[in-house]
């Protein structure tokens, strides 16, 4: 991932249920329970458990992942890193000591496929915690928490 000082981390006490969308680089050291969606890069750390659907730009895999993965860019397992699920993206590494149990697509002509994804797991989604990216709610570093239709803006520091 490139800029670690413009990234959110989901610490290693933390559960998030429910659909986490991003638009900025997010560090997961905890536990994520649905689906996560970024326009950026999320960083599944070693001890991090993600039982999730993960849509992101670049994927890091130092933890465990149990859920399909579509990756615009690239997705990366490295050693000591475990992924149970169907991964789509046009570049996918695995370094020596990764763990993969599922089906690798490396096709670009994949866009009807995530389309579909994406609309059902919106059409599921009954929570969701979104960050970075607007504006309403104090930008990249606030935030928005919505949960049966009822947001919360996060204390500012």
């Amino acid at each position: 991932m490139a800029n670690a000082s413009n990234e959110t981390v989901i610490g290693p006490r933390i559960v998030v249920r429910g659909h986490l969308k991003a638009a900025e680089n997010v560090a997961i050291r905890g536990r994520v329970v649905g689906h996560i969606e970024d326009t950026a890069d999320v960083r599944i750390e070693v001890g991090a458990v993600v039982d999730a659907s993960v849509n992101a730009l670049n994927l890091d895999v130092h933890g465990t992942v149990n859920g399909d993965v579509v990756v615009t860019d690239c997705i990366t397992i490295h050693p000591g890193g475990r992924l149970t699920g169907h991964v789509m993206a046009p570049r996918v590494v695995l370094l020596d000591g990764a763990y993969v149990k599922g089906h690798i697509d490396t096709d670009d002509q994949r866009q009807e496929v995530i389309d579909a994804i994406l609309n059902d797991l919106s059409s599921r989604a009954g929570s969701v915690l979104e960050l970075g990216g607007d504006p309403k709610w104090g930008g990249s570093s606030a935030g928005l928490i919505e949960h049966a239709g009822q947001p919360w803006r996060k204390p500012r520091k």
